[in-house]
């Protein structure tokens, strides 16, 4: 179990951490959290950590009609 020292951590998940939760594929997540430019929400360990009020939506919107076509 990791170390939270802030609260406000526990919600900002690196890309692995997310596929894992999600069972998604990592490069997926990350496929999908650059076209969607989902702001970093801090760095660690030199790794960008993603806000989850911020991944939810571009993880799981409906496609747009440019992506089912």
């Amino acid at each position: 179990m990791s170390n939270v020292s802030n609260l406000g951590d526990a919600y900002h998940w690196s890309v692995a951490k997310i596929a894992e939760a999600f069972s998604l594929n990592r490069g997926t997540v990350r496929k999908r959290l650059l076209e969607a430019n989902t702001p970093i929400a801090a760095m660690v360990r030199g790794n960008p950590v993603y806000a989850l009020k911020d991944i939810g939506p571009v993880l799981f919107a409906p496609p747009t009609l440019d992506e089912v076509n």
